[in-house]
């Protein structure tokens, strides 16, 4: 898969929402940078350390979002909480599978990170901008 590089076109339009997105981009990009370092032989601990902090920031980032949801009664959030879910599940999921020493692993992430974050940001996290721009003007 092609490196997962920030553009405007994943911007929502909140700069601290945006900046939390780069941030978790950067996340990404360790485990892009680890696999084509290891040239496609990687270390289980790379992998738990990568997984261990897409865990928390993105836990950080859910909470925050989550939290405006709240705060400005965004119609959507229901569903977006349910999204969050699944992405957490998956990543669980994905962190046991790697503790049972199964193969493939970092590709498996690399693609499910990838993947649900480019389409997550640029089709769910865009229908909260509305609801949530007044974050901009404080």
């Amino acid at each position: 898969m092609a490196k997962l590089t920030w553009d405007e076109s994943y911007s929502v339009g909140i700069k601290i929402i945006d900046s939390q997105h780069k941030k978790w981009f950067n996340i990404i990009g360790k485990l892009e940078d680890g696999m084509q370092n290891a040239s496609g032989n990687q270390d289980s601990l790379f992998l738990e350390d990568v997984i261990f902090e897409l865990k928390s920031y993105v836990a950080f980032h859910f909470g925050e979002e989550e939290k405006y949801f709240k705060r400005f009664n965004y119609e959507d959030s229901e569903m977006h909480l349910k999204l969050h879910r699944a992405y957490t599940d998956k990543v669980n999921e994905l962190h046991a599978a790697l503790l049972r020493g199964e193969a493939g692993m970092a590709e498996r992430l690399l693609e499910f990170v990838q993947t649900w974050a480019a389409n997550h940001i640029k089709v769910s996290d865009k229908k909260y901008s509305a609801a949530l721009k007044e974050l901009d003007e404080k």
